[in-house]
């Protein structure tokens, strides 16, 4: 939980989490050109992104070397979450997430909702529906 509060405090992190969000499967010198900032900044706050688990990471073969490709992932936000309502997911449950969140039907629903960044409407939308998963009473009302 500490790296997903670290990754929290970050601007710089939510700025590049934002261009990932946006644009999967760069690499980092993409994403530094892309955001406008030099490679070792970007190599430093990938890292915060990649330990808060706010990132999937693939490594490709790209000319004379390979390359870590970048793709959102919301796995952080929900391991805190669970971990705050003390309950355990296997990794299946955290891929479906991934999926679910990133299917672009849900994408539209995240820029609806009312928080001031990206970053907020998705932590807004993901403890809703968590919560409505591990509340009964709120499940009751949605299966209505």
């Amino acid at each position: 939980m500490k790296e997903l509060e670290k990754f929290l405090k970050s601007k710089s992190c939510g700025k590049i989490w934002q261009t990932i969000s946006d644009n999967p499967a760069l690499n980092g010198l993409q994403l530094a050109e892309k955001i406008g900032v030099t490679n070792a900044t970007i190599s430093e706050q990938l890292k915060i992104i990649e330990k808060a688990k706010m990132c999937k990471v693939e490594f490709k073969q790209e000319g004379r070397g390979i390359s870590k490709i970048y793709y959102p992932s919301y796995r952080g936000f929900f391991e805190a979450l669970a971990e705050v309502k003390k309950v355990k997911f296997d990794d299946s449950v955290y891929r479906n997430i991934d999926k679910f969140l990133l299917n672009p039907e849900i994408k539209d629903i995240v820029r609806v909702v009312k928080g001031e960044t990206k970053i907020d409407n998705i932590f807004i939308l993901t403890t809703s529906i968590l919560l409505s998963i591990m509340n009964p009473e709120i499940q009751n009302k949605l299966e209505k």
